[in-house]
Order: structure tokens, then C-alpha cells, then sequence
């Protein structure tokens, strides 16, 4: 089944009794988790929402192992209650506690499992900038990130020394999950298999030196870099971060949180080093370091950039608008970016050039009239001074998913959508009808 090769080199990584157990694991289904979105959980009982068994994925939290084929298909998911990760993927971001007003950057960060993981934790003093070059892969992030109803992110496609260098000694934490050879996803990806030579690994692990010094000057003194890859070769993991220690004596190596201990084995060379198994826990493969640069944090110069201003009839008509629709708003967030006005803290950093999307879009002004985005439903429905909310059995609500109008007695006007309390999208009632304002990418078929 495996190149001899990689056979060769995971014994001598696993041992004999290890590699077998390793081994024994292909024979058996990928298991699949979810993490619930704690910005629009609240006070919301999961495990009462579902027919399914969950099962906690114990070194993170709110994580579920589940066995459902149609999670997509679920109004939940389309709400973005859940974002579903695979379970060993949840590991780099448990291995470290996030402060509630941590600045964050995620170098190469679609699909965004990540950065969303990481974000969970900030409150609305911290943020997170999420990059990814590929400009297929970055529109399917912010698509994730509108869908889970994230606030305080800037979305940036670029190369990482590009975003690094505008903001040198500036991030709390900045998460490199490297482009690598995916070893650790052989069991659902046979294809990586077969592709599979050691010329790539050394290629990967190349690659994955350039990116991690590029991204290690964005981290203040006294900050966080995690260093993880979804592969086992020696080369691309304890050997990218003991070549990038060697000539950084700013940083070190350190423990992560005993949550993971249990479920990953030590790292070639040290402890601190965490290797996750799938025959030792469930899930996939995947490597984690967590790093830490010496000295103290300083205030860092102020960087440049930032979302642009709103002429005074645009800022008039979007405050109408706000005013008429929301119980509260802070005006001071009203920005524009691009042809949009978005909801975005004002001291967030956006560098224009390199910025795909930041903060909420809440809508366009056209003419004379506001016409709200679909993100202005998803992450700030709650705010929403006229609701409606849908029980998971309201045949209304397949029907409103399916991008159908529904009847609803309310008053007239723009309303948020709720499904089961959790913002799902929104529109506008006309006459005891909600005329459908959900996407029509992301409708259900008929």
C-alpha cells in the first residue's frame, strides 16, 4: 500500500509496534468533527439540536466528534452554528490559550479552520488578519467567515513577506500552518500517496523555511508562533523549526497546553514537539510547534492603512438606514471599503492593496437607497430590531433556504432570519410575506 520509502522512514519515526497501529487505522473511516461557533451559540445546547450522536473532542472546546453524511445540507450549518474541522486539525490552536484581546495572524489560512478556531476566543477589543495567496481559496475563506458571522477580521491575499513586512513586532500570535506533502492526510487523500516522493518533501520543506522567516518578523516580543503541517517527515516539521532556531536566537521553543498531551506523541528531539496520530487519537496527521519570541512587548508604530470614509450623503443614508433597522449600532465602525460600506473597528489596520475583505459588509448605497449585504444579516441579526425565528420542524424554514418567499406575520420592513435563535440570513416583509434575500449561491436545491 505505501512507498517503500515512506515505510522505511515511518518505522524509523513510530518503531515497529507504532507503524503497524499506524497502519491498522487505513482499514477504518476518516472520522469527521465539528466546532460549534461560540458567536452564535450563546446559550444554545447543541447536543439537543441534533438526531446524531456527539461525542467531545476532548482537547478542544466546543468540538464534537459526529457520523452524518448531510451535514452540509443542515440549516445549522448553513447558519454557521458549526464549522466542521478535521479533528486533528484542531490541535496547533489548542496547544496555546488565546487571550481575549490577542492580535492575530494566520499566514496561509484557507479554508480558514484556523483562523475561525482562534478567533473564537477574541472579544471585540482583538482581531484577526487571515491571508491566503490563492485568489480561488480566498474567496471560499471569506465565504466561510461571512457564513460563521466573524466581526473583527481583515481577509488578505498576498504573499506572506508582503503582509509580514507592514507589520513588523506587531502580532500576540501569528499561526503558520505550512503548504506541505500531506503525509498525515494519506488516509483521505489517496492521491497524495501516490504522489508522494521524498524530492517533494524536500521541496515542501524549502518552501516552508522561506514562510516561516518571512512571517517571524510580524511577531511582537513576548508573542506567539505556531508552527504546525498536516505531514510527518522529519524534514518539513522539527526540521524547519530547528533551522529557523539555529539563526533566531529571539525565539524559543516551548510547552504547549497539557490539553493536547494526552492525544499527540512527543516530537523527534523534544517533548515540546507534538506529533498527533491517528492511531492515538481520532483523526488525521498533523505536527505542531509552539514558539515563543524573547523580550518585551512594545507599542508598535501605528500601521498605516485602514478602511476609507463615507461621503456625507452615503454616511446619512447607510445611519438611516442603521437607525430604522438595528436596536444599536456605533457609528464610528460606518467605513467604506471598496464600492461597500462595511462595520469595522476603526482601530483595526487594513492595508488597502492587499486586502480582500474586512470586517462585516453591510451593504451597498445605490443612488439614494441602502441595500443591505447578506454578512450584515449573518453577523449582526441579533441586532435586528424586527426577528424572525424559525424552529429546525418549521416547514418555512426549507422553504426559506430553498430562497422561496414564506409568510410571516410582522411588520413591514427588513427583517433578520433566525433559525432555531442562530442568524441565518434575512429579508424583507412586505404585507405579512418575507421576500427572500438569501444568496442564491448558497440555496439549497429544490
Amino acid at each position: 500500500m505505501f512507498n517503500p520509502k515512506f515505510e522505511e522512514r515511518m518505522l524509523h519515526i513510530l518503531g515497529e509496534e507504532g507503524f503497524e497501529s499506524y497502519k491498522s487505522e487505513f482499514s477504518r473511516k476518516s472520522p469527521r468533527a465539528f466546532r460549534v461557533n461560540s458567536l452564535k451559540a450563546g446559550d444554545v445546547d447543541v447536543s439537543s439540536l441534533f438526531d446524531f450522536e456527539l461525542c467531545p473532542v476532548p482537547y478542544c472546546e466546543n468540538a464534537f466528534y459526529f457520523d452524518y453524511d448531510k451535514i452540509g445540507a443542515h440549516p445549522l450549518h448553513h447558519a454557521g452554528l458549526i464549522y466542521v474541522q478535521e479533528p486533528g486539525a484542531m490541535v496547533p490552536v489548542s496547544t496555546i490559550k488565546i487571550e481575549p484581546d490577542f492580535k492575530i495572524f494566520d499566514t496561509c489560512a484557507s479554508p480558514g479552520g484556523k483562523s475561525l478556531q482562534a478567533s473564537s476566543f477574541l472579544n471585540e477589543k482583538g482581531f484577526i488578519l487571515s491571508n491566503e495567496i490563492s485568489s480561488q481559496r480566498v474567496k471560499v475563506m471569506a465565504g466561510n467567515f461571512e457564513r460563521m458571522g466573524v466581526k473583527n477580521a481583515v481577509i488578505t491575499s498576498s504573499e506572506v513577506g508582503v503582509v509580514a513586512k507592514q507589520f513588523e513586532d506587531f502580532f500576540d500570535l501569528v499561526i503558520v500552518d505550512a503548504p506541505c506533502s500531506g503525509e498525515g492526510m494519506f488516509r483521505k487523500e489517496p492521491e497524495a500517496l501516490k504522489n508522494w516522493s521524498e524530492d517533494y518533501v524536500l521541496l515542501c520543506a524549502e518552501r516552508q523555511k522561506e514562510i516561516l522567516e518571512s512571517a517571524s518578523v510580524s511577531v511582537r516580543g513576548g508573542g506567539y508562533l505556531i508552527y504546525s503541517t498536516c505531514t510527518f517527515s522529519v524534514e518539513e516539521n522539527e526540521g524547519v523549526v530547528n533551522d529557523f532556531l539555529s539563526r533566531h536566537t529571539d525565539f524559543e521553543l516551548v510547552s504547549p497546553c497539557k490539553r493536547v498531551l494526552d492525544y499527540t506523541l512527543s516530537g523527534v528531539g523534544s517533548d515540546k514537539f507534538r506529533r498527533f496520530y491517528p492511531h492515538v487519537a481520532p483523526g488525521e496527521g498533523q505536527f505542531s510547534a509552539l514558539l515563543q519570541r524573547k523580550g518585551d512587548a512594545f507599542s508598535p508604530a501605528k500601521i498605516s492603512g485602514g478602511a476609507l470614509e463615507l461621503t456625507k450623503e452615503e454616511r446619512k443614508i447607510t445611519e438611516d438606514f442603521l437607525k430604522d433597522t438595528l436596536i444599536s449600532f456605533d457609528p464610528s465602525f460606518i467605513k467604506k471599503f471598496k464600492d461597500y460600506v462595511v462595520y469595522i473597528d476603526p482601530e483595526i489596520p487594513v492595508p488597502q492593496k492587499i486586502t480582500y475583505s474586512c470586517g462585516v459588509t453591510l451593504g451597498e448605497v445605490r443612488h439614494n437607497y441602502f441595500q443591505p449585504h447578506h454578512q450584515l444579516f449573518s453577523a449582526m441579526g441579533n441586532l435586528f430590531k424586527k426577528k424572525i425565528n424559525l424552529s429546525l420542524d418549521d416547514p418555512r424554514l426549507e422553504s426559506y433556504l430553498k430562497g422561496e418567499s414564506i409568510n410571516y406575520d410582522i411588520e413591514n420592513g427588513w427583517v433578520s432570519v433566525l433559525a432555531n435563535s442562530v442568524c441565518l440570513g434575512g429579508g424583507k416583509a412586505v404585507n405579512g410575506q418575507i421576500k427572500n434575500h438569501y444568496p442564491k449561491g448558497l440555496r439549497i436545491q429544490h
